[in-house]
């Protein structure tokens, strides 16, 4: 799963296999180290308590929980991505995306090993 944070923007893009992870586990997570001692982790995951997607943070732990409903409908349709924004209080507001994570049109820009949903601007053509 990729993290993406800019300004007061969160942006989560998964791949095909942690799409099926989600609708099966309800949920998926990562982890950026940045020392032995120090360490970001970031996760998606489905919340029977939830009403709509929403944001939290602690001191190490982005989370961001979904609707097990929303969640069901996302992971098993068409709809590439979830777009919603969370009140921040004083500090103003959190868009945060959800998307399915598409080839790069620049197949080189790809992370290897990794399979992504084909990109509907660059079909791939048979040799």
């Amino acid at each position: 799963m990729k993290l993406r944070l800019f300004d007061s923007s969160l942006r989560l893009r998964l791949t095909p296999a942690e799409v099926t992870q989600l609708a099966d586990c309800g949920l998926v997570s990562g982890e950026t180290s940045f020392s032995a001692a120090s360490s970001l982790h970031y996760r998606l995951r489905t919340n029977s308590s939830a009403t709509s997607v929403v944001a939290s943070f602690d001191s190490t732990t982005v989370t961001v929980d979904i609707p097990i409903a929303l969640a069901s409908a996302w992971t098993k349709g068409s709809e590439v991505g979830l777009s919603v924004t969370q009140e921040i209080g004083h500090s103003g507001k959190l868009k945060i995306l959800i998307e399915k994570d598409f080839d790069c049109i620049d197949s080189s820009k790809n992370e290897p090993g990794i399979e992504f949903y084909p990109n509907p601007r660059y079909p791939k053509t048979s040799p």
